[in-house]
């Protein structure tokens, strides 16, 4: 489940190319690019807003489109897919395979193939970003970041690594700064891939889901070969 691979199948939260956010035709002017800092502290209200909006509610489900670009090979593929999560926790449906993390335990379920690898993915290196939570937590360690351009309701942040041996160099968040929503992120990697998601609804549900929402019951499918990977 490294980050930076074009297969499906290696994890959700692996890296994209951000999508431009602002409403088309919307002509507003960049607010000025600050010098990169370890807390800008502008920029550090938006993502310290955003991340306690996602915290304190229950589970939140997010409708979306996922792009991964390999500009080297000339390879892009489209999907649609929706994550629900809650905290740490998520669950993702895409395509024909369906992911569940509860914190712990990852799983992956190919469906056709009627599969599912089990993983602990504390086992797995540290290029990994574990799921939705992750994305807007970042900027708490290990980065420095900064608003690249802003208006009314929405704005760009740039988040880049101080580890120069990880291997993306440069994270973008788009953000409803009024209603404190994810509109859609990026990361960059070394290698030139890109990975692309871009948010189409959001829902909240609301109440929180018990863990097991979290995790593949063999029970409902059967059939299915458990490679237990930990």
């Amino acid at each position: 489940m490294r980050t930076d691979s074009l297969p499906l199948h290696k994890g959700f939260f692996v890296g994209i190319l951000f999508l431009s956010f602002l409403h088309p035709g919307l002509s507003t002017p960049k607010a000025k690019v600050v010098p990169l800092q370890s807390g800008n502290p502008k920029t550090k209200q938006i993502l310290e807003s955003l991340s306690k909006r996602y915290q304190a509610s229950g589970l939140n489900r997010l409708d979306f489109i996922y792009t991964i670009e390999n500009p080297s090979s000339d390879q892009k593929e489209e999907v649609i897919g929706t994550v629900y999560f809650q905290g740490k926790n998520y669950k993702l449906e895409l395509n024909d395979q369906h992911f569940y993390y509860d914190g712990k335990t990852f799983w992956n379920h190919l469906i056709s193939s009627k599969e599912v690898n089990v993983q602990e993915l504390h086992t797995l290196d540290e290029n990994i970003i574990r799921g939705p939570q992750d994305i807007l937590n970042l900027y708490q360690k290990g980065f420095k970041y900064r608003t690249l351009q802003r208006d009314q309701d929405k704005a760009e942040i740039e988040l880049i690594p101080k580890d120069k041996d990880r291997n993306f160099f440069k994270v973008k968040l788009g953000v409803d700064i009024v209603n404190h929503k994810l509109l859609g992120f990026s990361i960059f990697y070394r290698n030139g891939n890109k990975h692309q998601y871009r948010v189409r609804k959001e829902y909240e549900i609301g109440p929180t889901e018990s863990i097991d929402f979290f995790r593949f019951n063999a029970k409902v499918y059967p059939d299915v070969e458990i490679i237990d990977l930990r």
